[in-house]
C-alpha cells in the first residue's frame, strides 16, 4: 500500500493500482463490498438500529442466558439461545458478538468473521463489543492466512480502548502470525489446552485444539500421540463405565461395552501415524495416500522410547482394557501406572505368544526407567525366550545390552 501510494502521485491512478495490486480497482471494489453484510451500509444500519425499538426484557434475559452458557463453553445451547434472540431483535450486536466467537471457537472462520462484522455495524460504539469483534476478526483472518487482514484488525485502535483480555489476547496472536516459533508457540498454547479439556473430561474441545494442529502442521508427532491418548482417554471410560453400569444393575440396559472400541482403534491408529512419522521414513502425504497402517512396518524407536504397538489380536476385553491403559500410560511417561497394568495382564490366563512377549518386553522398558534393572532383566529374559518376531527380538536385546553390568561384590 506505501508503494502504491508513493507511485500514484505521479501517474494514473487507476494505472498504477493495477500495477501495483496486479488487479483492478474495480475489481477490488467488486471484492470488497462482497465482504460487508449483504443490503446493509453504514449509515443505514446506524439509522436503521436508531430507529429501532429498544429490546425487550424477555429477550435481554435470553441474551444473559445465552452469554452465561458461552461462558461455560456450553456452545451449543449457547447458540441455540442467541439466534433465539436474533430471530426477536436482528440489531442486538452482542449477539452477534458472542456468534461469532462460537464459531471461531467451532473452526467456522467465514461465519464468525460475518458475525464480527455485523457487531461492529450494531454496536461499534460500545467499547467492549468494538474490541472483541476486532480480535475475532483478527484471528478468523490469521486462520484463512491472511495475515496482513489479521494484523490490521488486531492492531485497530478499538483494541487497545477495549478490555484487558481481548488485547492480550491480540498481542498474543499478533506474535504468532507468520512465524514459524510463533507457530510452535501457538501448537504448544492448543496442547496445553488441550490437556486441561482432558483432565476435565473435555473430550471434544481437547480434540478439537490438537486438530487444529494438526491442520497446521500434518507432520506433528506430539499431536497425533496427544489425539491419541485423548481418544484412549475417552474409551477408558465409556468402556469401564459400560462394564461396571452392567455389573452393579445387570439385564438393564443393552449397552454393549465393545461398541467403544472405535476409539482404542483410532487411538492406535493415531499412535501408529505419530511412531512412523518419527522414524522419518514415512511423511503425512504418505499416510493419507492410503498406506496400510496396521501393515506398515514399525519403526524400532521413537524419542527414544522403545516402540510396540498392539496386535490385532490380543485376547480378551480385561486384557485389552490393561493394555490400552498401559500404552496410555506409556505414552505419558507414568512408568509406575504402565508396570502396574501390564503386571495386571500377566497375572490372568493368557497363552504364550507374542502378545505375552510384548508386555513382557514393555515392562522390561518400563523397570529399566524405573531403575529396577533385575526386575527389567528377568522380564527382558522371558520375553527373549518366548518372542517371534525378529524385530521384538533385536529391540529386546538392545535393552539387555543397556542393563548395567554386574561385578562381584555389588549391586548393578
Amino acid at each position: 500500500l506505501e508503494l502504491f501510494y508513493r507511485q500514484a502521485r505521479a501517474g494514473s491512478f487507476r494505472r498504477k493500482f493495477r500495477e501495483v495490486m496486479g488487479t483492478s480497482l474495480s475489481r477490488a471494489e467488486a471484492g470488497w463490498r462482497k465482504e460487508l453484510p449483504s443490503g446493509f451500509s453504514h449509515p443505514a444500519v446506524m439509522a436503521h438500529r436508531d430507529a429501532s425499538p429498544p429490546p425487550s426484557v424477555a429477550t435481554m434475559d435470553v441474551l444473559r442466558q445465552g452469554e452465561a452458557s458461552f461462558l461455560e463453553r456450553q456452545d451449543a445451547q449457547a447458540e441455540r439461545l442467541l439466534r433465539q434472540v436474533l430471530e426477536t431483535d436482528p440489531n442486538l450486536g452482542h449477539a452477534h458478538l458472542l456468534l461469532a466467537r462460537i464459531a471461531f471457537r467451532a473452526g467456522h472462520d467465514r461465519e464468525a468473521r460475518e458475525h464480527a462484522r455485523q457487531a461492529l455495524l450494531l454496536s461499534g460504539d460500545d467499547p467492549v463489543v468494538a474490541a472483541w469483534a476486532r480480535v475475532t476478526l483478527g484471528r478468523a483472518h490469521a486462520a484463512q492466512g491472511e495475515l496482513q487482514a489479521a494484523r490490521l484488525e488486531l492492531t485497530d485502535p478499538a483494541v487497545a480502548a477495549g478490555p484487558d483480555e481481548p488485547r492480550i489476547l491480540a498481542d498474543y496472536w499478533l506474535e504468532s502470525l507468520g512465524m514459524s516459533p510463533s507457530r510452535a508457540a501457538v501448537a504448544r498454547y492448543l496442547s496445553q489446552q488441550a490437556e486441561i479439556d482432558l483432565q476435565r473430561y473435555n473430550w471434544e474441545d481437547a480434540e478439537k485444539s490438537v486438530l487444529r494442529i494438526l491442520a497446521a502442521d500434518p507432520g506433528n508427532v506430539d499431536a497425533h500421540h496427544q489425539l491419541a491418548r485423548i481418544r484412549l482417554n475417552k474409551y477408558q471410560y465409556w468402556y469401564d463405565f459400560i462394564v461396571l453400569y452392567n455389573e452393579l444393575f445387570p439385564g438393564t440396559t443393552l449397552s454393549d461395552p465393545e461398541q467403544y472400541n472405535y476409539l482404542a482403534q483410532s487411538a492406535r491408529r493415531e499412535s501408529l501415524k505419530g511412531v512412523l512419522l518419527a522414524s522419518g521414513e514415512y511423511t503425512p502425504m504418505d499416510l493419507d495416500l492410503g498406506e496400510s497402517l496396521d501393515g506398515a512396518p514399525k519403526p524400532r524407536s521413537s524419542g527414544g522410547r522403545a516402540v510396540a504397538l498392539p496386535p490385532a489380536g490380543m485376547g480378551g476385553g480385561q486384557h485389552r482394557q490393561h493394555f490400552l491403559r498401559a500404552e496410555g500410560y506409556y505414552m505419558a511417561g507414568d512408568w509406575k501406572q504402565a508396570a502396574s497394568n501390564l503386571k495386571a495382564i500377566l497375572g490372568m490366563s493368557i497363552p504364550v505368544s507374542n502378545f505375552r512377549a510384548l508386555v513382557l518386553f514393555r515392562l522390561g522398558f518400563c523397570e529399566q526407567q524405573m531403575e529396577r534393572w533385575d526386575d527389567a532383566r528377568l522380564h527382558l529374559e522371558e520375553a527373549n525366550e518366548i518372542v517371534r518376531d525378529r524385530g521384538m527380538r533385536a529391540e529386546i536385546q538392545r535393552l539387555l545390552d543397556l542393563q548395567p553390568v554386574e561385578e562381584v561384590g555389588t549391586k548393578p
